[in-house]
């Protein structure tokens, strides 16, 4: 998986995740960790090196 796959999926669960919060300080955490998802290298992604099937 690429970097940029990952940083989608991360994107897309953390979002629904807030989707379905209620709680504020919860939902300023995940806003905050959804704008750093954003931001963040490539490099910060593992490199997957499992074999495809």
């Amino acid at each position: 998986m690429s970097p940029a796959e990952l940083k989608r999926l991360n994107v897309v669960h953390l979002q629904k995740v807030l989707d379905r919060t209620v709680d504020l300080p919860e939902r300023d955490r995940l806003e905050r960790l959804i704008g750093e998802e954003h931001i963040k290298p490539d490099c910060a992604y593992p490199i997957d090196s499992s074999p495809r099937r």
